[in-house]
């Protein structure tokens, strides 16, 4: 599988934890991306696909200990090769915010210290938790801008970059999960 599992966190000098597990929350339809390649062990390209690749090529992915939870409406039939990389979580409910609660429920059940979350048509830079996990011993939360990329490759970052979004895009979030706990998520 893609986790990697670190048996002891370290505490840096104000006691903040320095390795820490990261659930990475992905709501997904598992929807064929369309012009997507045709996979021919597993079926259509999934945009989740490409939003997974994005998670476990993260700079510094093997520093910290990384939890990937899918979260799929109820009766929803899941791709065999999902489940290699992520732990699938089904909602109550149809719909993302009961896929986002259920699998950041099991997270925390897990003990992750950390909530990072993206939406499965969506991927991240490669770069994005290395800066981002710098920053957890001053704020609880954090989020970045989105770059709105040309759909003919929309997992490469070398994508014609077509708008910056200036606001904090659910893709962007990565909060501690007492944040996650405290606003009642």
């Amino acid at each position: 599988g893609w986790s990697t599992r670190i048996l002891e966190k370290g505490v840096n000098r104000i006691g903040m934890v320095t390795s820490m597990r990261i659930g990475v929350i992905i709501p997904s339809r598992l929807a064929p991306r369309p012009g997507g390649l045709k996979l021919p062990e597993f079926g259509p390209e999934l945009w989740l696909d490409g939003a997974l690749a994005s998670v476990v090529n993260q700079k510094g992915y093997n520093a910290s200990t990384w939890e990937i939870f899918v979260g799929v409406d109820p009766g929803v039939v899941v791709p065999l090769h999902i489940y290699d990389h992520a732990t699938i979580i089904r909602g109550e409910t149809r719909g993302q915010a009961s896929a986002v609660n259920a699998a950041a429920k099991v997270a925390l059940l897990e003990d992750c210290d950390v909530l990072a979350f993206l939406a499965d048509d969506d991927c991240w830079h490669r770069r994005k938790t290395e800066i981002m996990l710098k920053y957890f011993d001053q704020v609880p939360f954090m989020s970045c801008s989105q770059r709105l990329v040309d759909s003919d490759k929309p997992h490469s970052e070398d994508s014609a970059t077509l708008a910056i979004t200036d606001f904090p895009d659910f893709s962007g979030w990565m909060m501690t999960a007492a944040l996650w706990s405290r606003l009642g998520g």
